[in-house]
């Protein structure tokens, strides 16, 4: 009998690998810039790319197909639902990304707030955005999951925040002002919302509501793609420190809102680990003038949290907190000659999770 030995890949078949495998380079690419983008670390950029779990898959099928060790039409898929599953180690959940076409997640509307699929824009991990709509703190879009997602993890480890990634539509307005701390003229983003609406749905029926300042980064591209995030303990911490179980810890519907009218897309939704400590830059000395506006814009990082700024313009009259923003204004009054001023920033958690930086204090030299 003749011996018969795997038969070699057709020309169509070679060209069908060469191409799956140019996909996932490519999808690396853009993950990667993405996160240059986004301002990630390099740890979150490994996290990433050790969770891609599509884009890894189709990587360990091509060189599997490659070294001859999977026959010819054989293919596998890793879809959310099965990532989903897979992740009961409090490591990363992706709730969406992407992917519209399995079956896994439904869009719809919350009152006259609608989501829905769109192709207007391009999601930075590719696939599909979702469009939402939102007309005040209780008209938004929804999110139904097919399988309800397991969060008892997340849950458990205060240090795990829900990760949104998304897009402002018309979000190019900007405010410019100078930066006496810095002395150089400063861009901010403005976000279309001050606060924003997350309604959370779980498998028992049970519902939590979280209701959050929403800012966005300065950057000379305030239409690229943000993050929101809010940690999973600010549910529990709702729930009267009372932590969701069972199924009242596994996600089965998501709604989204906005403080008024507007539209904007949504790339991924998934949890993230994040035990980075809040960083300050410190205040450098300037020389400010009476009764001229100054803008003070706060730098800090805090990881996945939602940073709160306190500015404290004169240590020495008790009041502790005189403006809250990362970008505010104050005018120091006329003293008929020079006066020194304290100037202090410090910034919090808004969730009280993460410990409080505060500045050394800045000398700040005020004349007539």
């Amino acid at each position: 009998m003749k011996k018969r030995g795997r038969p070699e890949a057709s020309n169509d078949f070679a060209a069908a690998i060469e191409s799956l495998v140019g996909t996932v380079k490519q999808g690396f690419a853009k993950a990667y810039k993405m996160i240059i983008i986004a301002g990630e670390t390099r740890k979150e950029l490994r996290l990433r790319m050790h969770w891609n779990r599509r884009r890894i898959a189709a990587l360990t099928v091509a060189s599997a197909f490659a070294a001859g060790t999977v026959a010819a039409g054989t293919f596998f898929v890793l879809s959310p639902s099965v990532a989903h599953a897979r992740r009961q180690d409090g490591g990363p959940v992706f709730l969406f990304r992407g992917d519209l076409t399995n079956g896994s997640v439904s869009l719809g509307g919350w009152g006259s707030g609608n989501a829905e699929a769109t192709k207007e824009v391009t999601p930075p991990f590719g696939g599909q955005a979702i469009k939402i709509t939102t007309h005040g703190l209780y008209q938004g879009g929804r999110l139904d999951f097919s399988s309800p997602i397991n969060l008892n993890a997340g849950f458990a480890n205060s240090a795990t925040y829900l990760r949104f990634t998304v897009r402002f539509q018309g979000a190019g307005a900007r405010t410019t002002g100078f930066n006496s701390a810095a002395s150089q003229d400063t861009t901010q983003a403005i976000s279309p919302f001050k606060r924003m609406r997350y309604l959370l749905t779980m498998a028992d029926g049970s519902r939590f509501e979280l209701i959050r300042p929403t800012e966005i980064p300065p950057s000379d591209d305030p239409d690229r793609w943000v993050q929101l995030s809010f940690p999973l303990a600010a549910i529990v911490k709702a729930n009267k420190g009372k932590m969701p179980t069972g199924d009242g810890a596994r996600l089965k519907s998501l709604s989204i809102f906005g403080d008024k009218y507007q539209q904007f897309y949504l790339a991924e939704i998934g949890t993230v680990i994040d035990e980075t400590e809040i960083s300050v830059a410190p205040l450098e000395d300037q020389v400010f003038f009476a009764d001229q506006e100054t803008v003070f814009v706060g730098n800090a990082e805090g990881g996945a949290a939602t940073l709160k700024y306190s500015w404290d313009f004169d240590s020495s009259d008790g009041i502790q907190e005189d403006a809250v923003g990362r970008v505010v204004s104050h005018v120091f009054p006329r003293t008929g000659g020079e006066k020194k001023y304290n100037i202090t920033l410090t910034v919090s958690d808004y969730d009280g999770i993460k410990k409080a930086v505060k500045t050394p204090p800045l000398e700040a030299v005020v004349s007539d």
